[in-house]
């Protein structure tokens, strides 16, 4: 939803560039209630927010499981470093 009349107003392509912010709560309480209020009149931009809501709090569940298994884990990291990566995590 463009809005040209309306300058003040946000478009589609600004709330995108921010949703993560607003959904990380990196957001300033104005900038979230105007994020909000856009996305709730755009179908567009709710729909998109509502899957980028569902993924990330998919993968914090995710994050929450048993990780990989140690023999996993150790293949990966000898791929890394053969490859001249390290982690560190």
């Amino acid at each position: 939803m463009m809005n040209d009349q309306n300058p003040g107003m946000l478009d589609c392509g600004r709330v995108m560039a921010q949703i993560f912010d607003l959904l990380d709560g990196e957001v300033t309480n104005e900038t979230e209630r105007r994020l909000r209020e856009h996305i709730t009149s755009c179908p567009h931009c709710f729909t998109q927010a509502d899957f980028e809501e569902r993924f990330l709090a998919a993968l914090q569940e995710a994050k929450g499981k048993d990780g990989c298994p140690e023999k996993l884990r150790a293949k990966v990291m000898e791929a890394l470093k053969a490859e001249g990566l390290s982690g560190t995590a």
